[in-house]
């Protein structure tokens, strides 16, 4: 349904208009209400930026914390969707429909796109009075009603999806321009500048007129893949080749000169996952320091774009008045194992290249923390923030460890402009407000702050209240933290304070009771329990008809001719699955599960004759291959695949996130007779 209502009907439902007393003073007439811009980062660590200890170029980010505040306590939910939903309003993501990514699973907490019991920011503050608009990337509903213009956006320009190809849209993408689906595909287009250029656009039809206005500018940067700008690229070659060890000490240094972390905090050892840097091969460190140097480039040119935006208000004489908040929507990303994946053909960085930086550099991105986006570990939460007011922020350049998090967004911008938090909107009850205002740390005072903070993320859970933090790695135990003692969580401090566990874990229980994180999981158990698939090419499983692969064994047998390569059968993508497929005419199968991906190949081609190809996955992780009854290819992946995958099971092609490392939809050249799925017991 439709989410737009006339100022008229809103103010009646809600009681949004301001009341004197509960507004800030400007509201008043002391000085004009704010505009708004909230600047969000996607896949970038903590430590990534120059004023959090990076050795990136970003003096533009830099710029705004020297004349404003950062935050060194704040959070944001793990991942990408729920972190948007969580921005927009100002409710844990459950709460707002987006528990997970954008798949529905008919579960109130888990439907994919934002739920109609909530308000964003832009439905509440369009009817006070202020204009809003929207470049960059939606990602909490990709089909109408769900859009930015759907959800109080007066203008929007970008993607509705996730993640693209910078130069040239991903196949099944959906970008548009207000309620328009459009190709961007004008000369030099890079998505990036893009977004900055509509942002631009619109700073210059609305922000000279009397009304304030709310601008939401969601970067895809840097995120992968790996593209950007080849004299961007040039600054960054070669820097990288001291290396993940010797980056994350130096990183871990100037955090500690700058006070962004205390000395008291130990760097946290070296992911297991990443090798040594000094123990690999030549080859592999300069294919490392070009993926980091893309990586970086990413950053620099999105810093380099927010300096256009503050330029512009600047010059529109806007830029005293405009309340800038800068954070990311998660920690750096390890998916693609060490080295990062490779699924394109050209050149790393160029358009025809799809690739990703890896676990290596994620564990620096994240200096000096452990763990990375989808985790709920401080590597995985924990955002730089950044807040920029001058009118506002006098003591400007400082720190401040009061923590916060995400949920806070929705409640700063209606306490600075003066609005409230409705209780109905177009006919239904709201969902009450979780955040609360930052307003008064921008100030320069304490604020009366969280009794706890909550999270949940593919059954990774964690609670914050005081200094202590419970967090779990699923499926694992709860491992408890002092953070005042030990923000990089190497003390687990559980078995010592039993008590305190059983504490934070009632609150954690009543906090997912009431915010729709249960039931849990959802996608299990589906294929009605299920153990044996016949299937044939074309097939397509998806939701509850999807084999449960997550930490089993299994076995894939099929029946082909090949006469090129692609993938007989797939299921999963980006974070978990396995496939079996064709690549350079010989069998290869791949198991993925987090930030581990096991591809073993065949050195048998099979093309021109039919023949029984069986892949094997045992409980203990080994891989085996087999080409009728000959075994022609082994291994062992490190952990079983951890959870059923959104994506769903395709016979003949993989046409999303693709599982291995070939190019989607990587269509199968032959005749597939029959496959066979079997989860073993």
């Amino acid at each position: 349904m439709s989410h737009r209502l006339t100022r008229r009907d809103f103010l009646a439902t809600t009681g949004l208009a301001t009341v004197a007393g509960l507004a800030p003073a400007w509201v008043h007439g002391a000085r004009p209400r704010p505009n708004i811009l909230i600047i969000l980062a996607d896949d970038l660590g903590f430590s990534d930026i120059g004023c959090f200890g990076g050795e990136i170029h970003t003096p533009n980010l830099d710029a705004l914390a020297g004349n404003g505040l950062r935050m060194t306590h704040f959070y944001n939910t793990a991942r990408c969707c729920p972190s948007r939903a969580s921005l927009l309003t100002g409710l844990y993501p459950h709460q707002a429909g987006v528990g997970w990514m954008v798949a529905d699973y008919d579960k109130p907490g888990y439907r994919g796109f934002l739920s109609d019991r909530v308000v964003t920011i832009a439905e509440a503050l369009r009817p006070a009075g202020y204009t809003t608009l929207m470049s960059g990337k939606w990602h909490v509903g990709e089909v109408r009603p769900h859009w930015p213009v759907d959800r109080g956006f007066d203008e929007y320009y970008g993607i509705v999806s996730g993640g693209s190809n910078y130069w040239k849209l991903d196949r099944g993408r959906v970008f548009a321009r207000n309620d328009q689906p459009i190709v961007p595909d004008a000369p030099g287009f890079y998505m990036t500048d893009a977004f900055t250029d509509n942002a631009l656009s619109f700073l210059d039809r609305y922000a000279g007129g009397d009304k304030p206005f709310f601008l939401y500018l969601a970067y895809t940067a840097p995120h992968w893949p790996l593209h950007a700008w080849p004299e961007d690229i040039e600054k960054y070659r070669g820097r990288y080749l001291c290396g993940w060890d010797r980056l994350r000490r130096r990183r871990h240094e100037r955090m500690i000169g700058m006070g962004i972390v205390r000395k008291e905090w130990p760097l946290t050892p070296r992911d297991s996952v990443a090798p040594a840097w000094d123990s690999l091969g030549e080859d592999r460190k300069r294919d490392l320091d070009l993926r980091m140097a893309i990586y970086a480039a990413q950053v620099d040119r999105m810093d380099h774009n927010i300096g256009r935006v503050v330029q512009r208000l600047r010059q529109l004489g806007r830029l005293d008045n405009t309340l800038i908040l800068f954070l990311a929507d998660n920690g750096g990303c390890a998916e693609g194992g060490p080295f990062g994946f490779d699924r394109g053909e050209g050149p790393l960085g160029t358009a025809d290249s799809y690739s990703s930086y890896g676990l290596g550099w994620a564990n620096a991105s994240n200096t000096p923390f452990r763990r990375y986006k989808h985790w709920v570990h401080e590597g995985g939460i924990a955002t730089p923030l950044i807040a920029h007011w001058p009118a506002v922020i006098k003591a400007r350049g400082t720190l401040s460890d009061q923590p916060g998090h995400i949920i806070d967004l929705m409640a700063t911008c209606l306490d600075v402009a003066g609005a409230k938090y409705p209780r109905e909107f177009g006919g239904h009850e709201i969902t009450p407000l979780e955040g609360k205002s930052l307003l008064p740390i921008l100030e320069g005072k304490k604020r009366k702050g969280h009794e706890a903070i909550f999270w949940e993320h593919e059954g990774n859970r964690a609670v914050r209240a005081g200094d202590w933090k419970l967090v779990s790695r699923f499926p694992g135990k709860w491992e408890l933290y002092n953070l005042q003692e030990d923000r990089t969580e190497l003390h687990d401090l559980a078995a010592e304070h039993p008590r305190k566990v059983r504490e934070l874990e009632a609150l954690y229980k009543q906090w997912a009771e009431r915010s729709q994180v249960l039931p849990w999981p959802v996608r299990t158990p589906p294929s009605s329990g299920r153990r044996e698939f016949v299937l044939k090419v074309g097939d397509r499983l998806e939701g509850g008809e999807v084999p449960n692969i997550a930490e089993t064994a299994l076995r894939v047998s099929a029946s082909v001719t090949a006469t090129g390569d692609g993938v007989i059968v797939a299921q999963g993508g980006s974070q978990a699955g396995f496939a079996l497929s064709v690549e350079d005419g010989r069998p290869a199968f791949t198991v993925r599960s987090w930030e581990a991906t096991t591809t073993i190949r065949s050195g048998q081609s099979i093309l021109g004759r039919k023949v029984t190809l069986r892949a094997q996955l045992d409980e203990n992780g080994a891989m085996t291959l087999w080409i009728d009854d000959e075994k022609t290819a082994k291994g062992s992946a490190p952990i079983l695949i951890h959870t059923v995958p959104g994506e769903g099971l395709f016979v003949g092609r993989d046409p999303g996130n693709p599982v291995g490392a070939y190019a989607a939809p990587s269509a199968f050249a032959g005749t597939i007779h029959e496959v066979r799925l079997t989860l073993l017991p």
